[in-house]
């Protein structure tokens, strides 16, 4: 299989073009908001795409919003947009625009949140659903609980939790969880930042340019919105312990996108994930770390790819994707 290995100065070009961007809403594009049963407000944004193509919804990670997706990105719109599908992007609970509730949450929690969310837009039909790191677990156990209201599974440096997950090194975990302790002042605030964005990038923090931290710092920062509250309740659904094998729906096609150089959640992760997922296909991006979406353009052409052979028929799904 061919990879894309990591290019600093792509994705500096990439964050750039998405700097500045995702607080210009296109006119295709409606900013709104659901209310869950438990009384929270989840805020999304619905983009249109102006075709007959399943919907996608999209699940962001631990302490990131709708808004914060690097290269799945651009102009203020998700790329698959330009597919003719509407896509949906939101703001987990304790994040961004979304209310902060009383913690500790947990991954059926945020579950219910995102079908709360695909309820309240009234979908016809089936929907794909694209999930990131904390957002791929809330996938899964989505899919585990709704099997019926999904067409497929876009798992992207990710974990199938419990004894099947792979845990970053002690130490980085320590570094990566633990610069979030103090997060109440701006000096706390950036220290926090920078240090989740380095690690996220790739393995070794000599290999990162200081511009892309520096950028990517203050693109987290201006839009995840972080409390300390919200961080410390989001913290709790980390602890996922997956789902059972029978509840896994057996026929659903999913796509697990994984960095080679993941330090966060380790490319280790992808065979527990197969092995509840067993029509699985993986794309591995070599070089690349957690925060592949930001360093990595072309995955997200593949991750279209996916999606139209799955619209097109079960027959048409590839036995492996690259990018």
């Amino acid at each position: 299989m061919r990879h894309m290995m990591f290019n600093f100065r792509a994705a500096e070009r990439i964050l750039r073009r998405v700097e500045g961007t995702t607080s210009r809403r296109s006119s295709s594009s409606k900013r709104s908001s659901v209310i869950t049963k438990d009384g929270a407000k989840i805020s999304y944004t619905l983009h249109r795409g102006g075709g007959e193509a399943t919907p996608l919804i999209m699940i962001n990670g631990w302490t990131c919003t709708g808004n914060f997706w690097g290269s799945l990105l651009a102009n203020g719109q998700p790329r698959f947009v330009g597919e003719e599908r509407d896509v949906v992007t939101y703001d987990l609970r304790g994040s961004g625009d979304s209310d902060v509730t009383d913690g500790p949450y947990d991954v059926n929690m945020l579950a219910e949140d995102a079908n709360a969310l695909i309820d309240d837009l009234e979908l016809s039909g089936k929907v794909h659903v694209l999930g990131l790191s904390l957002g791929g677990m809330i996938a899964q156990q989505l899919a585990a609980s709704y099997p019926e209201k999904l067409a497929s599974l876009v798992l992207c440096c990710t974990t199938a939790g419990g004894k099947r997950m792979i845990a970053a090194n002690k130490d980085d975990a320590r570094t990566f969880f633990g610069s979030f302790r103090n997060f109440d002042d701006e000096k706390s605030k950036m220290k926090a930042a920078r240090t989740f964005v380095e690690y996220g990038l790739a393995t070794n923090n000599q290999n990162v340019e200081s511009s892309l931290v520096d950028s990517l710092t203050r693109s987290y920062l201006s839009e995840s919105k972080c409390t300390v509250e919200g961080i410390n309740a989001q913290f709790g659904a980390l602890n996922w312990k997956g789902i059972k094998d029978e509840e896994s729906p057996s026929e659903l096609p999913v796509l697990i996108v994984h960095g080679t150089e993941d330090r966060i959640l380790p490319y280790g992760n992808v065979e527990g994930i197969r092995e509840i997922w067993p029509r699985s296909r993986v794309l591995s991006l070599s070089g690349h770390g957690h925060f592949w979406n930001v360093t990595n353009e072309n995955a997200a052409r593949t991750i279209a790819s996916f999606l139209e052979d799955v619209d097109q028929g079960d027959d048409k799904i590839k036995d492996a994707y690259v990018c």
